[in-house]
């Protein structure tokens, strides 16, 4: 979609340096009495400037983009007539046309009105930006959806926000996906291609369900067939690391070898076929390996917390008795609550102490439980409930005192329980 840039051109002689210094400090710190005040800025230029043609065009643009991003579509349609109406020989014209036919055709459902704009730009404004979108809405609609899709690819790629991936530009992207999968006919090579990086997407943000269906998808159906080996090997992959279904894996891995015998990954895929337990091992040692390294700077990667918790807990499946897999529980639980998994980390502490209470962390499980329902779920009952039970248990461990303090305090602020430090000292 083309970027509605609201300050893309500063402000010279020819316009207003008040605005042009609100504009500045609106983009630098964004305020809503800022934003209110930069608008009427705006529209009272243009009331005290009616012959500066071109830039009242570009203010009316600017006040009618403000008005379109706080979703007041009526008075960005105004003002936008307006500077279209008044001002039509401004630079800013073409912009404030193909942001009215946007309005139109996507908010007020006007496709008469929506098509009448940007026919205006694509038949006067050859080689604009906003020709380039005038051209799209008239393009078949698998062209259209193939533009958005690698533009909010390269907007993804280069805005990765702080965790490694925009969510909201993956969600955009996603959108786009799915509408080319289930409404583009023909094409086959291209929609494979385009389920395969969906399923991708998926993965990235740990929506393991769809990236499934993704990925089934490509497999079962023939004429996908093009990525269908990297479709088998990274649906093991799902199976085997994400989800422990380590039987399912195996069966992809069975069928990529029985079809793809000479392809050069055939040896990735005779890997889902060694015993399991060593796997399992290998595969904790690896990701422990990974997230706790120097580059990852204390910064847990989600997916691959995720995948280490799967492993460690289908160590406990498979070798319950091995005198690691306590050990492996408890990290689990630790991993867990790092990345605010909070039911995954007191199921693994739950199972510490229903099942390995003579080792030496199984108090810590206990009172970590509490600590959750106490303070990620605010379940104050829940949270009584397991430190009394502690305390009753061990009464002389060394965290019995935090217990105490804990249970004295339950549900009371933290100034509160400062205030009462204070009159404890004062006496």
């Amino acid at each position: 979609m083309l970027a509605f840039c609201l300050f893309a051109t500063s402000c010279t002689q020819s316009g207003s340096d008040q605005i042009a210094e609100l504009e500045k400090k609106t983009k630098e710190a964004p305020n809503k009495d800022d934003f209110i005040e930069l608008e009427r800025s705006y529209v009272k230029y243009v009331k005290k400037n009616p012959s500066n043609t071109e830039w009242n065009g570009r203010y009316l643009y600017r006040a009618g983009a403000l008005n379109y991003q706080i979703q007041n579509f009526k008075k960005a349609e105004a003002l936008l007539k307006q500077g279209i109406e008044e001002f039509g020989s401004s630079p800013a014209t073409p912009n404030s046309a193909v942001l009215l036919a946007k309005i139109y055709e996507e908010n007020f459902r006007k496709k008469e009105e929506a098509t009448k704009y940007y026919k205006m730009v694509f038949d006067n404004h050859k080689g604009t930006d906003a020709w380039k979108e005038a051209e799209l809405y008239f393009m078949p609609k698998d062209q259209k959806l193939e533009v958005y899709i690698a533009r909010q690819e390269k907007k993804l790629a280069e805005n990765p926000g702080k965790s490694g991936i925009n969510l909201n530009a993956a969600t955009e992207l996603r959108k786009f996906y799915n509408e080319y999968i289930n409404t583009v006919e023909g094409k086959s090579d291209m929609k494979s291609d385009v389920l395969l990086k969906s399923a991708v997407l998926n993965l990235r943000t740990n929506n393991l369900t769809s990236a499934t269906a993704n990925l089934k998808q490509i497999i079962d159906n023939e004429s996908f067939k093009k990525n269908k080996p990297e479709a088998l090997l990274t649906l093991a992959d799902l199976y085997e690391n994400d989800l422990n279904r380590y039987a399912d894996a195996k069966e992809m891995s069975d069928l990529f070898i029985k079809e793809y015998p000479n392809h050069k990954n055939v040896s990735i895929a005779k890997e889902f076929s060694l015993p399991k337990n060593d796997k399992i091992r290998a595969k904790i040692k690896k990701l422990e390996a990974e997230i706790y390294s120097k580059e990852q700077k204390g910064r847990l990667d989600r997916r691959k917390a995720s995948r280490l918790i799967n492993a460690y807990e289908a160590h406990a499946k498979e070798l319950p008795k091995d005198p690691n897999t306590p050990e492996y529980l408890y990290k689990a639980g630790e991993v867990a609550r790092s990345i605010n998994d909070f039911s995954r980390a007191i199921s693994s502490w739950e199972k510490i102490y229903a099942d390995y209470r003579s080792f030496k962390k199984a108090p810590q499980a206990l009172f970590l439980q509490g600590f959750i329902y106490e303070n990620d779920y605010k379940d104050l009952d829940k949270a009584t409930k397991i430190y009394k039970t502690f305390l009753s248990k061990y009464p002389k461990h060394d965290l019995a005192d935090d217990v105490q303090f804990s249970l004295k305090h339950l549900g009371k602020p933290a100034d509160e329980i400062i205030q009462g430090f204070s009159k404890e000292k004062g006496k």
